[in-house]
């Protein structure tokens, strides 16, 4: 079975034993409850712009089998690749960070009609790798201003709702086009994500961070945590890997110059995917756990 099989199997698995939402302000905020937000006062996400479903921005999220209100409890942000998906589920999320602990969090992505602003100094990339980018509707810098106004009204209102979720350990990340989510809004050093989040995971994606280090010298940045899972080069020989491998190796060795919480690893042996192993290894990572041996350098 491919890759991309196994990944769709677990996720109609996980659709099929999920509990059912509950519309978020009647729902009791009780173990495992699905808090769903809708939110006719922003624009239409990316995938249903894409697609050309007339469907309101959705928020979903999960609250973990040993909530309480006396405890708290960080988020943990999955942006899915692509369009970003209908955000109508957060148990891919949890089924990444664990059952217990955390709060899994289900955004959309969204896109304006404006060209591509790749957050990459020109000339840096050929002229075919610039047109791939542009053809493949990255999530760009052009992206941030409705990004960062839409996550703040969405995650506001989750943050509302429950009163004891906490910033403290709240992680946001995501695989390919959810990750350049993320790496923009680091880069133009959003306040709310700053504010409100303190890990941050790219599953292969998010690459414009590397080109701009200076976006972490933030103090709120800085104190932060970094993940980067990258596709092996042996596996998609791209121009675009033999590109950005020598990025990611810089990066690295200034991070730890600059005393930043950062880890790179490998995926050795898989391209542009989601492997299960590197899954639970965001999981363990966010939960603070000895990561797994594999693909460590």
């Amino acid at each position: 079975m491919k890759q991309s099989q196994i990944t769709a199997a677990l996720l109609l698995a996980l659709a099929a034993t999920a509990p059912k939402p509950t519309n978020a302000a009647d729902a009791p905020l009780a173990p495992n409850a699905i808090l769903q937000f809708e939110f006719p006062e922003l624009p239409e996400s990316y995938y249903a712009k894409q697609k050309g479903e007339k469907a309101l921005a959705m928020l979903t999220a999960q609250l973990p089998e040993n909530y309480s209100s006396e405890a708290k409890f960080p988020l943990f942000v999955y942006l899915q690749g692509g369009n970003g998906g209908r955000s109508d589920s957060a148990a891919f999320a949890r089924s990444v960070v664990g059952p217990r602990d955390f709060i899994a969090v289900r955004l959309p992505l969204f896109k304006t009609d404006a060209g591509s602003s790749l957050l990459i100094p020109e000339g840096l990339l050929s002229a075919e790798l610039a047109k791939r980018a542009k053809a493949l509707e990255f999530i760009t810098a052009n992206d941030f201003s409705v990004t960062a106004r839409a996550y703040q009204t969405m995650l506001s209102k989750l943050f509302d709702a429950v009163p004891n979720a906490t910033r403290e350990r709240s992680a946001i990340g995501g695989f390919s086009n959810g990750a350049h989510c993320v790496s923009a809004l680091l880069i133009l050093k959003d306040d709310f994500l700053l504010d409100h989040f303190t890990s941050f995971y790219f599953l292969d994606g998010g690459q414009p961070l590397l080109i701009h280090p200076d976006a972490l010298k933030d103090p709120r940045a800085h104190r932060s945590r970094y993940l980067l899972l990258r596709g092996d080069p042996a596996k998609d020989d791209l121009a675009a890997r033999q590109l950005i491998e020598p990025m990611i190796l810089a990066f690295d060795k200034r991070a730890q110059a600059d005393g930043l919480d950062f880890t790179s690893i490998l995926m050795t042996g898989h391209g542009h995917t989601q492997p299960p192993e590197y899954l639970q290894l965001i999981g363990a990572w966010a939960r603070g756990e000895a990561l797994p041996n594999v693909g460590k350098e």
